[in-house]
């Protein structure tokens, strides 16, 4: 599903709480699945900051949301399980425009591949695996 603004991600977002789901960005190869938690409005000194979470099936794999007016953040951070030293972390910036949330399945992220695919052949672009950012466990 595609969003136009913060509060339409918000209303989506607690709409699914509990639920695996699968986020995307168009016009990249990013997915991410995980179960949300709904949205948490903190007070932050007279300003409300809007977060979510995302728990992956990997330990020490960590995907938190801030929910700007303007755009979604994203941070993913992976730490070691002995010590929890950081092992990654990456920060991203989507304007709500290119977020994509749907419910986590094979199918999604079968047809969200699908879809980048034919784009970047299109575009020319290297043709990638949806596994590649997937987070989930390789038991």
């Amino acid at each position: 599903m595609a969003f136009d603004n913060r509060e339409s991600v918000v209303k989506w977002l607690n709409d699914h709480t509990g639920q695996r789901i699968c986020l995307t960005s168009e016009g990249s190869t990013l997915r991410v699945v995980g179960e949300t938690g709904g949205v948490e409005r903190l007070d932050a000194c007279s300003m409300e900051i809007l977060h979510s979470e995302l728990q992956t099936d990997i330990q020490g794999v960590q995907i938190a949301m801030s929910l700007h007016l303007d755009a979604l953040a994203l941070h993913l951070l992976g730490t070691s399980a002995g010590n929890e030293a950081v092992v990654f972390a990456v920060p991203l910036r989507l304007p709500y425009a290119s977020v994509r949330l749907s419910l986590a399945g094979e199918d999604s992220l079968q047809d969200a591949h699908k879809g980048r695919a034919s784009a970047s052949k299109q575009e020319g672009e290297a043709e990638y695996s949806p596994y590649e950012l997937l987070f989930t466990r390789s038991d």
